[in-house]
């Protein structure tokens, strides 16, 4: 008899180890620093999958991206593109520049690619300025500035002699969509994708992210949202910034003057990916508080923190009232037509 009470108690715990691995749900958390920035992802999961591998296929997109496409990578597209202005890309590029253009075309050129000059004279906010760019020289340089100047025959792409293109504003974004089209593929209920801040979310069923959104002043969030599925991108001019003579020069540059507008703190944009929220949260926050204007006119689902005198106030687009939590103090004065 008690021989068959263990046989019993062995089944019993195997039906009940087995209900928990198939059934229940759990969640997995991996990191990495890629693109300059700590990359997360969460995975909401159940059964018995090989999590740890997946995460790293989704993580694995931002080196991927960031060895193609950034700046500085010697054997990536373009750093060969901007020394030699022609050449064949890969397919990850050329989409990439496609949905760049597409971005330019929206906003009338105030998210431009080819601002490439431009930053090169900021040092691309990568090291300390005992001075800010000449004026002169950044005149000279905005003519360079055009991305109607890029030519596109197949998988070749060929830039004017003087130009050179910088993806900073677009590339992330890209990236976070690679890797949402990767964990997509393994019928995850949900997860959590995050880039420093930048986010896209899935979930499959009633599971909520909970958001939270930076003040852009203090080491603190100024409110929170709950979402299952879309993407979040947040761009400030707290990111990456220099300071020259106690004045602080954000990394986003206005391609129409080669100069960081000071007008906008933050933009945080809503879409259904992560790609074009990028782009557009840049290209807003270039437009200073002419991007406010832009964001209703163009019915962008948006937040914007914009200085008001020496404080900070909040734009809000209707679309999103009474979608986002506040904490004190950072309730909307203004919402959006």
């Amino acid at each position: 008899m008690k021989k068959y009470s263990v046989i019993i108690v062995v089944v019993l715990s195997v039906i009940i180890l087995f209900y928990v691995f198939m059934f229940q749900r759990r969640i997995y958390k991996k990191t990495a620093y890629y693109m300059d920035t700590v990359i997360e992802v969460q995975i909401y999961y159940h059964g018995f999958i090989n999590v740890s591998k997946i995460a790293d296929e989704a993580l694995n997109d931002f080196n991927l991206i960031d060895s193609i496409c950034g700046y500085a990578s010697k054997n990536g597209d373009i750093y060969h593109l901007n020394n030699e202005k022609r050449g064949e890309v890969s397919a990850y590029t050329k989409t990439i520049i496609d949905s760049s253009i597409l971005v330019s075309k929206l906003t009338d050129g105030y998210f431009d690619i080819t601002v490439g000059p431009i930053l090169t004279q900021w040092k691309h906010f990568s090291e300390p300025l005992d001075k800010i760019p000449d004026s002169s020289t950044v005149k000279h340089l905005l003519k360079f500035i055009n991305y109607r100047e890029i030519r596109q025959k197949g998988d070749s792409v060929f830039l004017p002699d003087s130009a050179s293109i910088d993806l900073g504003g677009i590339a992330k974004g890209y990236a976070i969509d690679l890797a949402y089209n990767d964990l997509i593929k393994h019928n995850l209920d949900a997860f959590l994708i995050n880039a420093g801040g930048d986010i896209r979310v899935y979930s499959k069923g009633k599971k909520k992210w909970r958001i939270g959104i930076q003040d852009p002043r203090e080491n603190s969030i100024m409110g929170y949202f709950d979402i299952g599925n879309g993407a979040v991108v947040t761009s400030g001019d707290y990111e990456r910034y220099v300071i020259v003579k106690g004045v602080r020069y954000s990394h986003l540059i206005n391609p129409k003057t080669g100069y960081p507008e000071h007008g906008i703190a933050s933009v945080t944009v809503f879409a259904d990916n992560a790609t074009y929220a990028d782009a557009m949260a840049t290209a807003i926050s270039v437009m200073g508080k002419r991007g406010i204007e832009y964001a209703k006119k163009n019915k962008i689902r948006g937040i914007i923190v914009y200085y008001k005198g020496d404080s900070l106030a909040v734009w809000e687009s209707k679309a999103l009232k009474g979608y986002v939590t506040y904490e004190k103090g950072f309730i909307p004065k203004t919402f959006g037509k």
